[in-house]
């Protein structure tokens, strides 16, 4: 199957492979066989390289979507308008998932030793888990832990100059979104834990943010909420100068982590400080709004843009 890969000269046959493999590996898990799952998870990252090496050929060769070249283009002629189609592709058109996208976009950058040390490293993880070797586990654990951390003190500094950059004018909308911190069941093994991708604050550092002088004698704050801490955020938001008065839902389409329930949906708080005009009659927005959370690159674009 490597040798196929190396011998593919289209995404569908490298796919066809991956998606093979991939079934493969979920029966060898199941069955805890060692060999098999570490030989079918190299198979998989072969496969991963193989499409980023594809996939940087094409965007070099301009044959992928991006901006208004992904529409097509128009032009007046002699007889109308002319349509010119796109030779463009997207990942999505291309049967790739979001999934398999996002580890082609991390693979594309490596080297060919990054690669073969990648593959190795996967290798001796699938064979632990397929054993119980919990020491290999482990390390790789803390492998992951470490470079989260590492991103995060970058995002750390970046936002630190941000926070450092704030207005002095006053607003009559406020939208807060506080890096909140609860604590997990095990720090060290819940590597989805925010404070493992960007600072956190708990709820006394955040009380003493100074949100009441950024507002007008008429202003709306809008307060995004985490589950666990809702009580506290409603004391928050009456705290910093501002009556509660209603909520809405962010439905997520899909549900999360959680202990007591699995989290689809997040909350955005709503107080007002003086007497901010509603929408009129009719044209107020409905509780509930329905989309999946963005991707990295759109929060990554979405950041430079608030910067």
């Amino acid at each position: 199957m490597c040798k196929a890969i190396q011998a593919a000269r289209t995404t569908d046959e490298v796919l066809k492979i991956h998606d093979q493999a991939r079934a493969m590996a979920a029966a060898a898990k199941v069955a805890r066989a060692a060999e098999p799952l570490a030989n079918l998870t190299e198979i998989m990252r072969r496969a991963v390289f193989k499409l980023a090496d594809m996939w940087k050929a094409q965007k070099e060769a301009g044959l992928l979507a991006k901006g208004a070249r992904a529409k097509g283009t128009k032009r007046k002629g002699l007889r109308g308008v002319i349509v010119t189609p796109r030779k463009e592709i997207t990942f999505e058109e291309a049967g790739i998932t979001k999934e398999l996208a996002k580890q082609i976009r991390a693979a594309a950058p490596k080297s060919a030793k990054e690669r073969e040390d990648d593959i190795a490293k996967r290798r001796r993880l699938a064979e632990a888990m397929a054993s119980g070797t919990s020491a290999v586990i482990k390390e790789a654990r803390h492998e992951n832990l470490a470079q989260k951390r590492a991103r995060r003190d970058a995002n750390e500094e970046r936002l630190g100059k941000l926070q450092r950059a704030l207005p002095e004018e006053k607003f009559g909308v406020i939208l807060a979104d506080p890096p909140w911190y609860y604590e997990p069941y095990s720090i060290e093994r819940t590597t989805s834990n925010p404070t493992h991708h960007y600072p956190t604050m708990d709820i006394e550092s955040i009380r003493k943010l100074d949100v009441a002088s950024l507002a007008a004698d008429d202003c709306a704050l809008f307060l995004w909420a985490t589950i666990p801490l809702l009580d506290q955020q409603i004391d928050l938001l009456k705290h910093w100068g501002f009556t509660y008065k209603s909520i809405a839902i962010w439905d997520k389409e899909h549900a999360g982590t959680g202990y007591w329930f699995r989290g689809r949906h997040e909350m955005l708080l709503l107080g007002i400080k003086g007497k901010p005009p509603a929408p009129a009659f009719g044209m107020q927005w409905e509780s509930i709004f329905t989309g999946r959370p963005a991707t990295r690159s759109t929060r990554r674009n979405r950041m430079r843009f608030m910067s």
